[in-house]
């Protein structure tokens, strides 16, 4: 017999231990209590993994390591005992805590004879980058404003800062008639001919003008022609235009092998393309079009029909250089004995 002391304690008898624990699992208080644990604690962690994920410089990323060409290939098609099943294998997260965790994936692509079954397998890597340094363009313009007393705040090209001299001199000048070019008085009732003022002027003091200003002197550019005046020579012709990029195009097959009455999906790209490209090989005839050299949509992707039999597929363009073609293979299908 159970007889509860307190919410969550109850005493039990020796004989009856498991008729208690069963009670106190199904009891709603406990499911309450249980829950809001579980609440709570999963608030906690989401709100950790929240701080450090915001005070973590850099970025984490997944960076595959094989194939190397990240394309399923032989290079990355596995032999397994039957059946085949997908797979993912390690960490899914990549943070602080997992870099450089390898995470694999297989696919499978078909059975092959007997108990043996093909899939295809990547694996990606958890990477971190780190931001890049802090630049800063070398800021002195401060020096010209600041008196040669002071210091101004410079700044540096790692964006640090400085304190530096000036280099204005802010000191009181004194002035005096014949410093400022008049020939007599005391400052500032000074008196002078007009041809002794600073800059010099014409006229009869005090009806002083400022003289009209001497023509410019001839440039290279008012002959069409590059130099400093009289040095002037033609200048060079303009640079020939870059010669046009050369034309490109690529024709891949998923599967590249399959199993006999399985189709294929046939995936086209092209770039600097002049006139149009046409896929074509066992029942599969397609014309595909280019605008700005390019295959819309680009890429472009056609599904063969079931294929039985070795099969090569043709992309053939206007360009002929970018003409390329795929073959797909039907995997061997064994009779035992």
């Amino acid at each position: 017999m159970c007889r509860p002391r307190r919410p969550y304690s109850v005493y039990c008898s020796a004989l009856s231990n498991i008729y208690c624990m069963s009670r106190i699992l199904s009891s709603s208080h406990f499911k309450t209590t249980l829950l809001s644990i579980l609440i709570i604690g999963g608030a906690l962690i989401y709100a950790l993994h929240a701080h450090y994920a915001l005070a973590a410089d850099g970025t984490y990323g997944w960076l595959e390591i094989f194939p190397a060409s990240g394309v399923d290939s032989e290079e990355n098609l596995v032999d397994t005992f039957a059946p085949c099943s997908n797979f993912s294998r390690g960490p899914l997260t990549c943070n602080a805590s997992t870099v450089g965790a390898i995470h694999s994936t297989g696919t499978c692509t078909g059975n092959g004879f007997g108990d043996t079954a093909f899939y295809y397998e990547h694996d990606f890597v958890c990477n971190y980058t780190p931001p890049p340094a802090a630049t800063c363009a070398p800021d002195t313009s401060g020096a010209a404003n600041t008196c040669t007393t002071s210091t101004y705040t410079a700044t540096n090209a790692d964006c640090s800062t400085s304190q530096l001299p000036g280099t204005k001199d802010c000191t009181v000048p004194t002035y005096t008639c014949t410093g400022l070019g008049y020939t007599d008085g005391t400052y500032p009732n000074c008196f002078s001919t007009c041809d002794h003022l600073t800059p010099a002027e014409v006229g009869t003091w005090p009806n002083c003008s400022t003289p009209p200003p001497p023509p410019p002197p001839p440039t290279c550019d008012q002959f069409n022609q590059i130099g400093t005046y009289p040095n002037c020579t033609t200048p060079p012709p303009p640079p020939a235009p870059p010669a046009p990029a050369p034309a490109t195009a690529s024709l891949i097959a998923s599967p590249a092998r399959v199993t006999s009455g399985q189709g294929s999906r046939l995936t086209a790209t092209g770039s600097n393309l002049t006139g149009s490209c046409t896929v074509s090989g066992p029942g599969v005839n397609q014309v595909l079009p280019v605008s700005n050299g390019s295959f819309v949509p680009n890429p472009s992707t056609i599904t063969t029909p079931p294929i039985t039999g070795q099969s090569v597929f043709t992309l053939t363009c206007a360009d002929t250089a970018a003409s390329t073609k795929v073959i797909v293979n039907v995997n061997p299908v064994f009779t035992p004995f």
